[in-house]
C-alpha cells in the first residue's frame, strides 16, 4: 500500500526533502533488523531444517543437522535520473523517477542455495545495496541516484514502488510476494503487478507450478479457477473458457492462490485479481502431485 507521501508524488507534488534534513536523499533506512524465532506474525525469521534422521530401528539415531535462516529488512525512498531521454519533456521532472521500496530478504550467508534465493528476490524487487550497504533501487531504466538540496523544487514525474514481503513461512515452504506499482511520466494511469516466489525449504529450491501438480491436470486446475471467477463475477476481457492458469501462484495456509495482473484477463479497473483454490478441492480433483500434497497440504502420500 502506498503511503501518503507516495500518493502525493504521483500527483506531481514537490519531492523535496523536509527542510530540517538539508538534502533530498532520504537516508532514514531501516536496515538489517534481524528477526529470530519461528512464526509468521514475527516474519518467521528463523526456520530450523531437520534432516539426516534414520527411521530404521537398528540404525543409531543421529542428531539432526540444523540450519538457521535469518531475515533482514530494508527501506529506501529516493529520486533517480532516468537513462531514457525519450520521455515527454513538456512535463516538469520528466527525467526523474521517485523510487520507494521496502521489504524482507533472507540474510546473506555462506550458503549457495539461500544466496541464490536472495539474488532472485533482489532482482524481483529491483533492490540493490551500495558500497556502504545502503539499500538502493536497481533497475535498467535508472541512470543514477540524485541528491538535491533542501530548497530544490525539482519534481519527479515518474514513480516506482516495490514492496517485498514473506506471506508464508513454515518448516516446509517460504513464500515471498512482491507488489509493484509504477507510473511513467505522461501515461494515462499507473500500473501494478504481483509476483510470487515459492521456496522449498527442505530441498532448497524455487518451486514451479509443475512441481506441485500431476502431469496432465492443468485443465482440471483451470476448471476450478474458472468456476471461482464465475462466482466472483469478474468482468473478463476474454471468454471464461479461455482463462489460463496463471503462473503467478502462491502456496497459502489454505491451498493455492493464483494472481492475475490488470489486463491479463480483466480491465484495469478490476485491479489485481486473486483466485483461491482450497486444499480440499485440489486433493479431491487429484490435482496435487505427491510432492505437492506434502508441500501444500502437509500430507505425505
Amino acid at each position: 500500500m502506498l503511503n501518503e507521501r507516495g500518493s502525493r508524488a504521483k500527483e506531481g507534488a514537490s519531492l523535496r526533502a523536509p527542510a530540517e534534513q538539508g538534502y533530498y536523499y532520504d537516508t532514514q533506512f531501516v536496515m538489517k533488523k534481524i528477526f529470530k524465532g519461528l512464526g509468521i506474525a514475527a516474519m518467521a525469521a528463523s526456520i530450523i531444517i531437520a534432516g539426516g534422521c534414520s527411521q530404521k530401528k537398528e540404525t543409531k539415531e543421529e542428531a539432526p543437522q540444523m540450519q538457521s535462516i535469518s531475515f533482514e529488512t530494508y527501506t529506501y525512498d529516493c529520486v533517480a535520473e532516468l537513462a531514457d531521454d525519450s520521455m515527454p519533456q513538456e512535463f516538469p521532472g520528466w527525467q526523474y523517477i521517485r523510487c520507494v521500496g521496502q521489504g524482507v530478504l533472507p540474510k546473506a550467508v555462506d550458503n549457495e542455495e539461500l544466496n541464490a534465493l536472495r539474488d532472485t528476490l533482489m532482482r524481483l524487487a529491483s533492490v540493490g545495496f551500495a558500497d556502504d550497504q545502503r539499500p538502493v533501487p536497481a533497475f535498467p531504466e535508472m541512470k543514477a541516484l540524485k541528491d538535491f538540496s533542501a530548497n530544490d523544487t525539482t519534481e519527479a514525474c515518474s514513480y516506482l514502488s516495490n514492496t517485498l514481503s514473506a506471506s508464508l513461512v513454515s518448516p516446509r515452504v517460504m513464500v515471498f510476494e512482491n507488489q509493484k506499482e509504477a507510473y511513467m511520466c505522461g501515461a494515462a494511469h499507473g500500473n501494478r503487478s504481483v509476483s510470487f516466489v515459492n521456496y522449498d525449504v527442505e530441498r532448497a529450491r524455487i518451486l514451479s507450478l509443475s512441481a506441485l501438480i500431476n502431469k496432465g491436470s492443468e485443465q482440471k486446475l483451470a476448471g476450478l479457477i474458472r468456476d471461482e471467477l464465475k462466482k466472483m463475477e469478474v468482468p473478463l476481457l476474454v471468454e471464461l473458457n479461455e482463462v489460463p492458469v496463471s503462473q503467478q501462484f502462491a502456496i497459502t495456509a489454505n491451498g493455492l492462490t493464483f494472481s492475475y495482473d490488470p489486463y491479463d484477463i480483466a480491465p484495469y479497473s478490476s485491479g489485481s485479481i486473486r483466485v483461491e483454490i482450497p486444499t480440499d478441492a485440489l486433493m479431491e480433483a487429484g490435482i496435487l502431485s505427491k510432492e505437492g500434497s506434502y508441500l501444500v497440504a502437509g500430507v505425505k502420500i
